[in-house]
């Protein structure tokens, strides 16, 4: 997760503070973030088709085209 955030802060050209670690975990734990879509990619023939990086470029440019 943290991997995309940063990736997400650099095509955004961000200035926000980035802080790790501030909220703590629940007593049950920290929660694993590592999705795992070879099930999806198996039983459907799902394959992505964009990079992470280009999903976000053109999701940010939809909702400023939306926008303005």
């Amino acid at each position: 997760l943290k991997l995309y955030i940063e990736e997400m802060y650099k095509i955004t050209n961000s200035k926000s503070k980035l802080l790790y670690g501030t909220i703590p975990y629940p007593p049950t734990g920290m929660v694993s973030l590592q999705p795992v879509v070879d099930k999806l990619m198996n039983e459907t023939g799902w394959q992505p088709q964009v990079s992470f990086r280009e999903g976000i470029i053109r999701t940010i440019a939809e909702i400023e085209k939306e926008n303005s």
